[in-house]
This record gives structure tokens, sequence and C-alpha cells, in this order.
């Protein structure tokens, strides 16, 4: 956002004196740039409760859609900082949600239409957890994703939404990164979690796409009209954290390496591509996730 207000800036300069009437220009176009972005976050709030509305059958389970307790409480609705609090099982989804949402927004500045993008924090937590630090957490989460981007794309203009998460486990704390060093990567040294991940870069392998696409293969996927077993998935959860040779000769003992096939874009094999596993991110959130089904 900041590289977009200094595009904005960039258009408005004195010549020949004339500040008063360049400082009146720019503030009106200041006035419209900050509209534009409110109006765009707003949009994509509500946007994103109707999708929820939308869903509520599949929502009547596990919420109290169908009994007017809508599960979608706002904290703070301020321009492009938005805070909510929502069911866990659909807290992932309903960000990727809003920020494809938001990504449908072009704004003018310099005579270009620039779209919109963000970065989300998702912090899981269970009921009674202390909501400052699950707020601290969500920061943190959405500060990890920012620093994806800038990691990614270093002195470009590159700019894309990201999503990072977290499902809180009582005796883990502390700063992501820390977590994640320390929890999420295997003996062999490699890194457990896809996240960050974007929502709309295909030039990366780590997507919500794929994350989609490895949630429906452990959840759906059928071999001989069998899909795996949920105690076989809860097995691999801690085999993963051993390595991709553990990993691989567990699947192939157990005869289900089919159901963990790779993405199109990530050629590697028994869940591991490059230093990163494609599937613990889905078995760590397949009891807490709904996938909110689009329009049409």
């Amino acid at each position: 956002m900041g590289k977009k207000l200094n595009k904005l800036k960039d258009e408005f300069k004195y010549e020949d004196c004339d500040y008063k009437e360049i400082n009146k220009e720019y503030l009106k176009a200041l006035k419209k740039f900050s509209d534009d972005i409110k109006l765009a976050f707003e949009s994509s709030f509500k946007h994103m409760a109707e999708e929820i509305k939308r869903n509520e059958n599949d929502l009547a389970q596990y919420t109290k859609i169908k009994e007017d307790k809508f599960p979608l409480i706002p904290i703070i609705i301020a321009g492009d900082d938005i805070t909510y609090v929502t069911n866990g099982m659909i807290g992932i989804e309903s960000a990727r949600i809003f920020l494809e949402h938001l990504n449908s927004f072009g704004m003018d500045i310099n005579g270009e239409t620039i779209k919109l993008n963000a970065c989300a924090g998702v912090a899981i937590v269970r009921a009674g957890y202390q909501f400052y630090k699950a707020y601290e957490l969500a920061e943190d989460l959405c500060s990890n994703a920012k620093k994806q981007l800038l990691k990614d794309y270093e002195n470009t203009d590159a700019d894309y939404s990201l999503i990072d998460w977290h499902i809180e486990q009582g005796d883990i704390i502390g700063p992501i990164l820390n977590i994640r060093e320390d929890y999420y990567k295997s003996l062999d040294g490699k890194k457990l979690n896809m996240r960050p991940l974007y929502i709309n870069n295909p030039e990366k392998w780590t997507n919500y796409k794929n994350f989609l696409l490895a949630n429906s293969y452990i959840t759906k996927l059928q071999i001989d009209e069998k899909q795996i077993a949920r105690s076989k998935l809860k097995k691999l959860r801690e085999i993963l954290k051993k390595g991709e040779k553990e990993t691989e000769f567990y699947l192939l003992s157990n005869q289900i390496s089919n159901y963990f096939p790779r993405f199109k874009d990530a050629c590697g094999d028994y869940c591991f591509y490059d230093d990163r596993c494609m599937y613990y991110d889905s078995i760590e959130a397949m009891d807490l996730f709904i996938e909110l089904q689009k329009e049409g």
C-alpha cells in the first residue's frame, strides 16, 4: 500500500511556485485514494459474509448459522486494516474469499490500473484462548506473509496476495518464525509447511490451489472405491516429521503412495518437493477446515 501511495504522490510536482493549487489537487486525489481503499475492503468483507451465508447448509453441523447466530464478528473495519473473529473451521477459507474478491478491484493511479492485494494471517485457537494472544498471533502470521513476498520478489514491483495460518497447540508458543524453525522441520532438514501460500500467483507452486488439491486428495480421492484410512493419515503426519526417506518407506509398505500424487507444478514424489512437504498443511488442517463452495 505504501508503494501505491508513493506512486500517487509522484503524479504531483511543484512547478512555477503553484504550491497551493498542487496541494489542493493532491489532497483531492488522496481523499479519493483513501475512499477507494475503504470501499474495496468493506465490499470484500461484505462479499465474504454473503459467501458464508450462501454456504449455510454445509456449516449447519458446525455452527448455529440457521439459528440466526451468524459465525462472523467484525472487530476492526478501518480502511485496509481488517480484523474479525469467525468459526475456526472457516477461518482459512473466509480469508481466501476476502483476498480473492479484493483482487477483483482495480485502482487508477497515474493512468495505470493497479489491482489490490493484501496479506492475511489466520490464528485458529481453542475457545477460551486469550483474545490478545490470538490477535498477536494473527498479526505475526500476516507479517510473515508480507515478508515472504518481499523475500521472493525483492527489489521488484511484484504484488500478490498471500495467506498464512497457524493452528494453536497449547504448549507450542512464541513468534511464528521460531515455531516453524523448531516444530515444522523434518529430521532431514526439510520444511513441513508450504505456508505462507500465494492466492493469485501461478508462478509459485506454494499456492492455495495446491493446498486445496492436497486436501481433496486426502479427503476425497478413491482408489478401487476406497479412501485412505484416517488412522493412516494421522500416522503419516508423524512420519513426515522424520523426513522423506521414512515417508517413502511408510507409503510403500502400506501401499498408499498413489493417494499422494505430485502437483502439476511440483514434480516431487512421496509427499516432498524441493525442500518442502506438499501434504503436511492439509493433513494438519483436515479436522479444522471446511471448503466453502464458490457461487455457480
